[in-house]
């Protein structure tokens, strides 16, 4: 709207209606931002409109069962194709499709900061501040059983591991890659 400030100054504030057009400008402008830094704060949600919804109920599975790979029906797939097709574009999902079908084989998650975006949005706070402590409070030498960790405090497996996972990434400690463990030592 950069139209409307060209006008102003071309006209001045001081013209009768200036004001409300300064006002609306600025209003505007203000939304713009907002927008904008919406999207730095939280660009997973500013994928697509409907990723919040979606996120919702994938956590809902996530918390059902300790695999990152996810399978739902077909009106699952209709009604959130965009979104999904977003976070797969994204490298936040990768999807199992063929000629017939998309999604035939269901979808993982494939980013530990794409799970641990839901779990802020829907995981208990104090569960997620507890959980950060038990990994953070590791010295070097000291394991961590994230399955252990994830039945103590009732998360799901794939958020602890994400966490360990990023902790791991840091180059603070050391993460087995043995399907269905999370065992995790510190190295400083």
């Amino acid at each position: 709207m950069e139209w409307i400030a060209a006008l102003i100054r071309a006209i001045g504030a001081s013209f009768p209606g200036a004001a409300s057009l300064v006002q609306l400008n600025s209003e505007i402008e203000s939304s713009n931002t907002n927008r904008r830094l919406d999207r730095l704060e939280d660009p997973i949600s500013a994928l697509h409109p409907e990723v919040r919804q979606l996120s919702s109920e994938i956590y809902l599975a996530l918390k059902g069962g300790a695999a990152t790979t996810l399978a739902f029906d077909d009106s699952f797939y209709q009604r959130f194709g965009r979104p999904l097709a977003a976070l797969e574009a994204d490298g936040e999902i990768k999807a199992g499709h063929t000629l017939n079908k998309r999604y035939a084989f269901g979808f993982r998650i494939t980013s530990p900061v794409y799970i641990l975006y839901m779990a802020a949005l829907f995981e208990s706070k104090h569960k997620m501040s507890k959980l950060v402590q038990t990994v953070d409070a590791c010295k070097a030498g000291d394991r961590l059983d994230g399955n252990a960790v994830a039945v103590q405090l009732g998360i799901p497996v794939s958020v602890v591991r994400s966490v360990l996972e990023l902790y791991r990434d840091k180059g603070y400690g050391l993460l087995s890659d043995e399907p269905g463990s999370s065992k995790y030592m510190a190295k400083v």
